[in-house]
């Protein structure tokens, strides 16, 4: 017999709601097909449905027919998810001392489906896309690695630095994170893809593309992942980008769902902030709507949620640092373990808006802002910063804190002072996080960043408590 796809040394299989592994390989066999541990079922054109093997692990299987057997070492049960996106789920961000600690203390429960195809435990460097199975995508990144001032290596013939300096992204920590959560192997299956646009995920692809490798290393894992971690947006702040932004998310989300076996849980990164476009009018409108279109994502695809990037350091101009991908990747998990009903919290939700009096000056009004699914109370590292109120039409981008005083954070809320008239004040549209270049400090117990968002009218999100 002949395992084609589905099975592999070291793999992680995704278990169902009874805490036993369901996964689907194809092989070529004569005669009755058999399993020494769990169960199989046939399925159609020579598929197979491997089920019954408890979560945990490490275990050996041997799968035989009638001419023979194939055996398979260092089997688990547990979760699979899905990483994709562009260069921030990649990973750009330079190596720490925490990251050279996690890549020689491994855990043999937390494992990656490396870009070669191959199960082994996890590090912080998930992404080596030089190694991809998928030539087009290793031709693609050794082409684009000579021409590019990133250029790290004199020959060919040798392992790329660039894997020892850079290369940090949210992937590790989340599937750290996700083992603390639930306790059971975890597996990851690295597929992001530096500066890729949803076009190139386009699913409805007459030719191979990012999409169609994510699909192939899917099946190759069992053809059931639990969820999907995405990171993209960058490469749709244009306005057609944002014009049709909501439509090919959708879709590329419908095709991942219709081809995986399993349920699929998905959680989206807002895109954080660069300073490669800040004179840019149309590259300030454009990232702060593309971000305001993920933090609205959850309420057009079910079973979803969107995390905030927006307090994120960066490595370079645009690529998030390694102190930061922890955090987001922290938050990820614990969203994501919410959908999947394993604990976790849901991100932080803007809730609406209070106008009161002001408690110094007396004909002033402070504007309040509440939140819902805060961990403990709001914090600001330093100063709090990332509010913007702006007026009939103010170009904010470039003066994100005029008409702001200063910014109070208390338990659910952030109060605004201001010197703005009531009716200046009702009317006014609110930003957290506008443009390319704001800085935004403020977080809950559990490091979770207030989400980007606006514009927001006041006057038509008041609410009372």
């Amino acid at each position: 017999m002949k395992i084609l796809y589905g099975l592999k040394d070291g793999a992680v299989l995704q278990r169902d709601k009874n805490e036993k592994c369901k996964c689907i390989f194809a092989a070529k066999t004569k005669g009755e097909i058999r399993t020494d541990v769990g169960k199989i079922e046939n399925l159609d054109d020579g598929k197979y449905l491997l089920v019954g093997i408890e979560t945990g692990g490490p275990y050996s299987i041997t799968v035989s027919d009638d001419e023979g057997s194939v055996s398979f070492k260092d089997i688990y049960v547990g979760d699979i998810w899905l990483l994709g996106g562009q260069s921030n789920m990649e990973g750009a961000g330079v190596v720490t001392e925490k990251d050279e600690y996690y890549g020689t203390h491994t855990n043999e429960n937390i494992r990656a489906f490396y870009m070669e195809d191959e199960w082994r435990p996890a590090v912080p460097l998930l992404h080596r896309l030089w190694k991809s199975k998928d030539a087009y995508i290793a031709d693609e990144w050794k082409n684009y690695r000579k021409d590019s001032p990133w250029k790290d290596y004199d020959k060919e013939d040798v392992e790329y630095p660039y894997e020892e300096h850079r290369g940090v992204g949210p992937g590790f920590a989340f599937a750290l994170k996700m083992h603390e959560i639930t306790g059971v192997p975890q597996g990851v299956i690295p597929c992001g893809i530096g500066g890729s646009s949803l076009e190139s995920w386009a699913p409805d692809s007459e030719k191979k593309n990012y999409y169609s490798s994510m699909i192939r290393r899917l099946k190759e894992c069992g053809g059931n992942a639990r969820g999907l971690y995405w990171d993209q947006g960058e490469a749709e702040c244009f306005y057609a980008g944002v014009e049709q932004y909501n439509g090919k998310m959708n879709n590329l989300i419908e095709h991942i769902r219709r081809e995986n076996f399993g349920d699929l849980a998905v959680v989206f990164d807002q895109i954080a902030y660069n300073e490669l476009w800040n004179e840019s009018k149309d590259g300030n409108i454009c990232w702060s709507a593309i971000r305001e279109k993920q933090r609205l994502l959850p309420d057009i695809i079910q079973d979803s949620d969107t995390v905030s990037t927006i307090n994120a350091g960066l490595s370079d101009l645009i690529h998030k640092d390694s102190y930061s991908q922890y955090e987001i990747g922290n938050a990820a998990a614990m969203s994501m373990a919410n959908l999947c009903g394993y604990g976790g919290a849901s991100s932080i939700k803007f809730k609406g808006f209070k106008i009161v009096q002001s408690d110094t000056v007396p004909f002033r009004y402070d504007l309040e802002v509440y939140y819902e699914n805060v961990i403990g109370e709001l914090k600001t590292f330093g100063m709090p910063r990332g509010f913007s109120i702006q007026l009939n039409g103010e170009e904010t981008w470039f003066y994100p804190y005029k008409h702001i005083q200063n910014i109070e954070s208390t338990g659910n809320k952030v109060k605004i002072r201001n010197e703005l008239k009531y009716d200046e004040l009702l009317n006014a549209d609110i930003w957290y996080g506008i443009g390319n270049n704001c800085v935004c400090t403020i977080s809950d117990g559990g490091n979770r960043y207030l989400p980007a968002m606006g514009p927001i009218k006041v006057k038509d999100n008041l609410i009372n408590e």
